[in-house]
């Protein structure tokens, strides 16, 4: 009986040890086209339509469609952000996933729906990428 309470004990710690490994990567890929809470969206138009969203940094877009509408790239063509995460982004404009270039400090929350004006800088249609950072 000592045994099979052992065994037992044993393969329980390693379901339980297993499920956040799971948990953590079905969370990281998952893109549906849809804002939600924790994520960080872009839009392709103005006033928030066509949603690429995410939940992690992403810095390289070159590599990312609308998931609602495959075949027009994330990269170069956002026009509108929302920031539905409980971190700091940072959304930097270059071409094809250059990071060098300007950048957008966005506190959790923040909103613009036309990124031809944010701070006295044209965004429209230059965000290559993001990086969330949390405290």
């Amino acid at each position: 009986m000592k045994r099979i309470m052992a065994r037992l004990a044993f393969a329980t710690a390693g379901m339980v040890a297993a499920v956040p490994l799971l948990a953590g990567t079905a969370g990281a890929v998952a893109q549906d086209g849809n804002c939600e809470d924790l994520e960080f969206c872009v839009f392709r138009q103005i006033d928030r339509d066509w949603a690429a969203d995410w939940k992690a940094s992403d810095t390289y877009y070159a590599n990312n469609d609308y998931p609602l509408h495959p075949g027009y790239t994330v990269n170069n063509s956002a026009s509108s952000v929302w920031n539905r995460n409980p971190c700091r982004v940072v959304l930097y404009n270059g071409i094809n996933g250059d990071t060098t270039g300007g950048w957008i400090n966005m506190p959790s929350g923040f909103v613009d729906n036309d990124l031809r004006e944010v701070g006295g800088i044209d965004f429209n249609n230059v965000a290559s990428g993001h990086s969330i950072a949390c405290p």
